[in-house]
């Protein structure tokens, strides 16, 4: 392994660069953050090294990986944990990408699926009854589900009979079994159960060939929620519930879609975007089975379509714009939802997103014309600017938030290294601008 890094260069606000890994205006652009043994694991690009995956401990920066030394570039992505290692896909000239594994101190690859340099490309995976769940594709089955129990890997099931795949995809466990959509020639793109023995197709929500092409599966108590569509009622919101698929409720009328977004669970409830073709795209929620509009926050049939909808001990965060304020940072705390920052002032909007909470604040990226986009923070109340990276209006475009130990580290740029790795030290900090009360 390379030693690469310098700990945290920190301002007097508390923030830095960790390291310019690729030197100049090139970037490293760390991305795919996976905290995995108390180290953040993440894909970086050097130009010695390529895109590899890299390591920071809370100060330094350490090379893990070199699995295309000659190609330069083995691009990792999809991390998991299973039985104690780290899994991802890789790539590599003579496997092509397939499943690999950081076992002790070396990488290694799994399994060459698809043998020779063409790719399985596994991905979507996912641990269920003691093994690592994928999709990937063998090249002769097209792509399916297969499982790695520690020892042996094999395909679950070709639930696309031949060369054409199933491509299962939004795997969730709930109950005890995992659950996903998958197509076949029959039925289309439909919900398939999987007990750990026997492949199910729960049911033929949208009959025929075409499918109701599920997703955003979401757990609320004992139900399962997603999304599906059918030709009569559109794409809306339905439920899996006692072994049964029902509609919620048809939001928008007929055959209209209200196509339902953002789905998050909040204080036992479910929230999400939906348009209802009357009032527009709005906030929504369902408690104890039933829908209902949370309040329409644009008049009229506009819509303040709500965004990035995020759950936080301090309330529900998201993105909406009143027809005031643009799209701008509201919360709902179990009362109403209200803005809580006119950050970017006007109609324009500092546009909000990329929410994580960290020692009692959500941060996120906002953008005002005499900053740019830079990181924000708010507890629900207080909103304070606390970087201006790139100086002036230029923008750093904060991305990659994750909370790690006692900082909070993202990817950023600042016009003279290209997009690289920060962290705040979050007691060190010191806002440069603050808005509330």
């Amino acid at each position: 392994m390379v030693l690469f890094g310098i700990g945290c260069q920190s301002s007097g606000s508390g923030t830095g660069i960790v390291t310019d890994l690729y030197e100049g205006l090139d970037s490293s652009d760390p991305n795919g953050m996976f905290i995995f043994k108390d180290e953040l694991y993440m894909q970086m690009t050097t130009e010695d090294l390529g895109s590899e995956i890299f390591k920071y401990d809370g100060s330094e920066i350490i090379s893990v990986t070199d699995i295309a030394p000659l190609e330069g570039h083995s691009v990792p992505a999809v991390f998991v944990e299973f039985d104690g290692r780290m899994f991802f896909s890789a790539l590599k000239e003579e496997y092509g990408r397939e499943l690999w594994v950081i076992d002790g101190n070396r990488s290694r690859i799994v399994k060459d699926l698809n043998p020779g340099p063409s790719s399985s490309h596994a991905s979507g995976m996912i641990v269920f009854k003691d093994a690592l769940y994928f999709r990937a594709n063998d090249g002769v089955s097209g792509v399916e589900l297969w499982k790695w129990d520690g020892r042996n890997i094999e395909m679950v099931a070709d639930i696309n009979d031949g060369p054409s795949s199933s491509t299962p995809m939004g795997f969730t466990v709930f109950e005890d079994n995992l659950f996903f959509s998958a197509a076949s020639k029959d039925l289309g793109t439909e919900l398939v159960r999987y007990d750990g023995t026997t492949l199910h197709v729960v049911a033929d929500i949208n009959e025929g060939r075409t499918g109701s092409r599920p997703d955003q599966f979401t757990i609320l108590g004992n139900v399962l929620y997603f999304v599906a569509y059918t030709n009569g009622e559109g794409t809306e919101l339905r439920k899996y519930e006692n072994g049964e698929v029902s509609l919620v409720q048809n939001i928008a009328p007929g055959a209209e879609s209200s196509n339902p977004k953002f789905l998050t669970v909040y204080n036992d409830a479910l929230y999400f975007s939906a348009n209802d073709q009357a009032l527009g795209e709005e906030l929504w929620r369902i408690k104890d089975g039933t829908a209902e509009l949370v309040k329409d926050l644009f008049d009229g049939p506009d819509g303040s379509r709500p965004q990035y909808l995020y759950a936080s001990s301090m309330g529900l965060f998201f993105t909406a714009d009143n027809g005031l304020s643009g799209k701008e940072l509201w919360v709902y705390d179990d009362e109403k939802p209200e803005l809580i920052a006119d950050i970017n002032g006007g109609v324009y909007g500092s546009s909000p997103y990329g929410y994580v909470e960290h020692e009692g604040w959500v941060y996120f990226t906002g953008r005002t014309e005499s900053e740019g986009s830079e990181v924000w923070r708010s507890d629900g109340e207080v909103t304070e600017l606390l970087t201006d990276i790139w100086e002036g209006a230029e923008s750093s475009r904060p991305q990659e938030y994750v909370s790690y130990k006692d900082q909070l580290c993202f990817t950023a740029v600042n016009g003279e290294t290209g997009r690289e790795l920060y962290c705040y030290v979050a007691a060190n900090l010191r806002p440069i601008r603050t808005i509330g009360p």
